[in-house]
């Protein structure tokens, strides 16, 4: 199974590094930091914990997670509704069809349920681009935003995923509000931390500074099972493991890689040296090995222009394509319980 929907920062694609640090049991599991849930999935298929509190900032992601728990066949209606609207609709279309949804989402949604309008913003988030969740002043401080590739062939959203989440957050404790109020001490939970990452553009509306972390490396340093994950951009988690096991891994990441200075926003550089893979596009398979350097290969064979400056669409399936640069990724890790193998 899978998460509801694609998540900027999302854990599917690392699960496997954290895989040999994983507790062999629980009796709770406790994630303060949901957004896509990719752990929640992995423990709710792998150890069935009796006990589960789940948890984000964002309460308008969170009423999806409620909606779909308490009224699926509601939630289902509306998004069916939208879906067969927008999937007839040329891509000109379908993109006027994603920002008038977009804006009564953003301005007509006191006059709609609470299930209404986690399926409207569900919608949006399917056809959304690439997994970023940004709030604009043009959309009433609410999700804003652009359209994503807007290609699906036959459907918007997978049945059975939504069925299984359904089914998986029956007895799940769902909350929206600081990490504090969503966990205690406990010495057979399992606790997994997967705070905004240090410094990012990327922190969904939320920022969460050093003394926040601080205080969340406290408080994890004092459980027994617990997982502290973030992105090592410079040293200042070097000396903030406390007690906590420390594992580093390089990761790719799509979102959040500019940096807050004095004068605005910089890109952020890898600390180590960038690594590209040999991988052909997948509209010809002819394309040479990427060289970081030179003009970007084939890429959409209608596409006619300078092949230095592709269009976004295009710019948009290479980098879907290949790897940008790694940067080092960590996982904190508690050091006083046994491990799954």
């Amino acid at each position: 199974m899978k998460p509801l929907f694609i998540w900027a920062g999302g854990k599917t694609r690392v699960l496997k590094h954290y895989a040999p640090f994983m507790p062999s049991s629980f009796e709770t599991y406790y994630e303060p930091f949901f957004g896509g849930g990719a752990m929640f999935v992995h423990v709710m298929n792998t150890y069935q914990p009796k006990n589960v509190v789940i948890n984000d900032i964002n309460d308008d992601v969170m009423n999806i997670y409620r909606e779909i728990k308490t009224n699926l066949g509601e939630f289902q209606q509306r998004l069916d509704s939208l879906e067969s609207q927008y999937l007839p609709l040329s891509k000109d279309d379908r993109k006027k069809f994603y920002f008038d949804i977009r804006h009564l989402h953003a301005w007509d949604y006191q006059e709609w349920s609470k299930t209404f309008e986690a399926a409207t913003l569900y919608f949006l988030m399917k056809t959304g681009f690439n997994g970023i969740y940004q709030l604009n002043k043009n959309t009433n401080g609410r999700y804003g935003t652009p359209s994503g590739l807007l290609n699906q062939k036959d459907k918007v959203y997978d049945r059975n995923v939504l069925s299984w989440w359904h089914n998986a957050l029956q007895n799940v404790t769902i909350l929206s509000g600081d990490w504090k109020d969503s966990v205690n001490d406990d010495d057979n939970g399992f606790f997994f931390f997967d705070p905004p990452y240090r410094d990012s553009f990327a922190d969904y509306g939320n920022g969460f500074g050093d003394d926040a972390l601080t205080d969340l490396l406290d408080f994890a340093d004092k459980q027994k099972r617990v997982f502290v994950a973030n992105r090592a951009d410079d040293d200042w988690f070097e000396d903030q493991s406390r007690s906590m096991n420390v594992h580093y891994f390089d990761i790719t990441y799509t979102a959040g890689r500019r940096r807050r200075t004095e004068d605005g926003f910089v890109a952020k550089k890898s600390k180590r040296n960038p690594a590209f893979q040999d991988r052909p596009c997948d509209s010809c398979l002819k394309c040479p090995p990427f060289d970081h350097s030179a003009p970007i290969p084939c890429i959409l064979k209608k596409w006619r222009g300078d092949p230095t400056q592709p269009p976004r669409e295009a710019q948009h399936k290479w980098d879907r394509q290949t790897d940008s640069p790694p940067l080092t990724h960590f996982l904190y890790y508690g050091n006083s319980f046994p491990h799954r193998h």
